[in-house]
């Protein structure tokens, strides 16, 4: 079978680089990911230093943590790709570079947080030191995923996934939705845009969007 790698478009210029000529035979492609970082037919990647970790974790005095809402939109995927989180760094490293800037880091938090990510959300982990090998690794899975042992992949039909999926909403949108409007898609169907713009989460632009997926297709 072909096999070839998206990598996004906003990944750094290194990696974009790198990775063909680490890889002359494999075909990559260049292109805006939706989720994800890296992506072939059947596995999505998302791509985390310890730094990035802990800050999406943690968010900033004015944000909020970011990762339980990259978390909820990667897993819509799993009703048809394995989805891997990659993390890169050397921990204690830079729990002593964080130590030295005095800023405190519960290291319990992120190894508590990369169990949920395995046990709750049933999401594949790579860890890893140094970056180059782990993305070397990262390749090296995807292709024995995809083509070496010709996996017969288990198809996760969970019924909210998929509705956030054909949606194009993470699965915390459609669980609003749900919890409103109930799970019949006649009556979804007849709702309007401002219908769905009573719902939590659910704005101007993401109702118009739900409206012309139900009424029209997409």
């Amino acid at each position: 079978m072909a096999f070839s790698v998206t990598i996004d478009s906003r990944e750094p210029k290194w990696i974009k680089d790198w990775l063909p000529r680490t890889f002359p035979k494999l075909k990559f492609d260049i292109s805006k990911l939706e989720e994800g970082d890296f992506c072939s037919e059947h596995v999505i990647v998302e791509r985390k230093t310890i730094a990035d970790l802990w800050g999406s974790i943690m968010g900033s005095k004015t944000e909020d943590g970011r990762l339980e809402t990259q978390l909820s939109r990667l897993t819509t995927h799993q009703s048809d790709k394995i989805v891997i989180i990659m993390i890169t760094g050397d921990v204690d490293e830079w729990l002593g570079k964080m130590r030295r800037l005095h800023i405190h880091v519960d290291e319990d938090i992120i190894d508590g947080m990369i169990a949920s990510l395995i046990v709750r959300d049933n999401i594949r982990v790579i860890c890893g030191a140094h970056e180059k090998p782990c993305l070397k690794r990262m390749i090296r899975i995807m292709w024995k995923i995809e083509v070496e042992h010709s996996l017969d992949f288990p198809k996760l039909r969970n019924p909210d996934m998929l509705m956030a999926r054909i949606l194009d909403i993470s699965k915390n949108d459609w669980f609003a939705i749900k919890e409103t409007y109930g799970t019949s898609v006649s009556y979804l169907c007849k709702l309007t845009e401002k219908d769905f713009g009573k719902v939590s989460g659910i704005g101007k632009v993401k109702s118009k969007r739900i409206v012309e997926i139900l009424q029209h297709g997409w």
